[in-house]
């Protein structure tokens, strides 16, 4: 966890041209202590961090996940039986459920809902672009749907959504 950090302020300082101080809300999202006006989302693997910054007026979610085979035994609990339909209909179904497992976990960031389930956001579309290497994910979640955007490597996947608040 210690690299990760490290990770963190390296590219804060890199962006913001000086030390930032990364606090957190008691619902535990981050936020910049001498930035106020600025949005945080931070997301970590084995191997990478990813940093999203915004301006203040949007909320934001960002994952990043190495591509392994956790997330396929673990399917059932994060996925219903219509969701699995719209994994399998990508010709790369162990992509598109890192994608899906993903865009579940930038969701709940940005939307920090009450429930700690990522059942409760529903796939309902789910394209994988191979040429450029970029997904597009919608989802449900409480009777409004959400697009979000990610981007793959063979290495990872990682998703971000960015709403105005």
């Amino acid at each position: 966890m210690a690299k990760e950090r490290e990770a963190v302020r390296n590219l804060l300082s890199e962006y913001l041209g000086e030390s930032s101080q990364i606090a957190h809300y008691s619902n535990g999202k981050p936020y910049l202590s001498e930035h106020q006006e600025l949005s945080i989302s931070i997301s970590h693997s084995d191997n990478d961090v990813a940093l999203l910054l915004a301006p203040c007026s949007y909320t934001l979610g960002l994952d990043i996940e190495d591509l392994g085979e956790q997330v396929l035994r673990v399917r059932h609990k994060f996925l219903d039986e219509s969701e699995e339909q719209v994994i399998q209909k990508n010709k790369d179904e162990k992509l598109a459920l890192h994608f899906a497992w993903s865009a579940k976990e930038s969701l709940y960031k940005a939307l920090n809902p009450s429930e700690p389930y990522l059942s409760s956001f529903k796939i309902q579309s789910l394209n994988l672009n191979p040429s450029t290497q970029t997904a597009e994910i919608s989802i449900s979640y409480k009777k409004q749907n959400y697009l979000l955007q990610g981007c793959y490597t063979s290495d990872f996947v990682l998703t971000y959504i960015s709403l105005v608040l």
